[in-house]
């Protein structure tokens, strides 16, 4: 540990940034941005589960975009977190309560992708786990901003879209860009 932030980034915050996704929220792209910023200047530690590795499709990736993913995966404060049986049996214990949960609220279990994650933030002391997750899916899977902060019912973590803290005096993103405050 090195006392630097540990921001938790999802699958779908790599995918956007690696793609240069535009989202229908432009604070979430500048979020992100500004989280790399933090991450280029050694300020935060980025951390994810190596199922990430599994769940980005680099065979949709241009030549560039892989590079741009391999080179943030590469740094000495971005840490790619194994799956051990600790994460396992946590993100089995989630997915467990969740299950039960869905005999009072109608909603699916987590995934166990998501629950992966959510185990691995959990272990790993994240501050935040970053995600877009936050509608749920009738049926198939439990979305993970609504977890937020307690998760089961007795983990502490803050789940959240990676959300801009820049003041932007109401400008639209590419006025923003052109200011002299930013």
């Amino acid at each position: 540990m090195s006392g630097k932030p540990a921001y938790y980034w999802d699958t779908c915050v790599f995918i956007s940034l690696i793609s240069g996704e535009k989202r229908s929220d432009p604070r979430e792209s500048s979020g992100i941005l500004e989280h790399v910023s933090r991450f280029d200047t050694g300020e935060i530690r980025l951390v994810t589960s190596v199922l990430t590795l599994t769940e980005v499709l680099t065979s949709h990736f241009t030549p560039q975009m892989e590079e741009r993913f391999q080179g943030i995966t590469h740094r000495s404060n971005f840490e790619l977190i194994n799956v051990t049986s600790i994460i396992a049996t946590m993100a089995q214990e989630l997915r467990g309560f969740y299950q039960l949960k869905a005999s009072s609220d109608g909603l699916p279990t987590l995934g166990t992708p998501d629950a992966i994650h959510v185990a691995t933030a959990i272990v790993s002391h994240c501050d935040v786990l970053f995600t877009f997750d936050g509608s749920d899916k009738p049926g198939k899977q439990r979305a993970l901003l609504p977890l937020s902060p307690k998760i089961a019912g007795r983990y502490d973590l803050k789940i959240e879209r990676p959300l801009s803290t820049q003041l932007s005096l109401g400008l639209p993103v590419q006025a923003r860009k052109r200011s002299r405050l930013r």
